[in-house]
């Protein structure tokens, strides 16, 4: 009787805990409703942000719900988003540092790729550097962390007459973000 009672329970929680999963995720399509580029996110406790996990880097962020496009990387790498009310582009990505890069070389080569702009925010720690600057009414923000054999980072465009708005959409996604093991630290 034993047996078949806690086979009983062992069912109904795998029947639970696959519609929790089910009822957790939702799917955020390509620009223009393509389908074919959809992305799973999951839902969080917080209305106004999912959370998209990388599975290939072990990477997590919260992202704004208003981004309801998806751009997928074909590699597996990350993913763009984007809100199309205000054009704001959520950008997300990993990389396998295969040119064993320190920090310094990495925020070397962003610094050369964005024109050395004149930053309006710079932090800078052991493992990770945040940026921030402003460019033709855009601001802007990334944030790299380099990891053993890797590096994520996410970053965001947006109207830089919404900075203020954008200030607390960047400190939520620095909360969030996890760079590493996302799979156990994500939670």
């Amino acid at each position: 009787m034993k047996k078949i009672i806690l086979l009983i329970t062992a069912v109904t929680m795998m029947i639970m805990s696959g519609s929790f999963a089910a009822d957790n995720t939702m799917d955020i399509n390509g620009a223009g409703n393509d389908d074919m580029n959809t992305v799973e996110v999951l839902k969080t406790n917080d209305a106004n942000y999912y959370r998209y996990e990388n599975s290939r880097f072990q990477y997590a962020v919260d992202i704004p719900v208003k981004a309801t496009e998806a751009i997928p990387s074909t590699n597996g790498d990350g993913c763009n988003f984007i809100d199309p009310a205000d054009g704001t582009t959520y950008t997300v990505y990993g990389a396998d540092n295969t040119m064993h890069f320190t920090l310094q070389n990495l925020y070397n080569v962003d610094m050369g790729i964005i024109n050395f702009p004149k930053l309006t925010n710079k932090s800078m720690g052991k493992n990770y550097y945040a940026i921030a600057w402003e460019k033709d009414n855009m601001g802007y923000y990334k944030k790299v962390v380099l990891n053993k054999g890797t590096y994520a980072s996410f970053g965001l465009a947006y109207p830089l007459s919404q900075k203020e708005k954008y200030k607390t959409i960047i400190a939520h996604m620095e909360a969030s973000f996890v760079p590493a093991n996302a799979q156990t630290a994500a939670k």
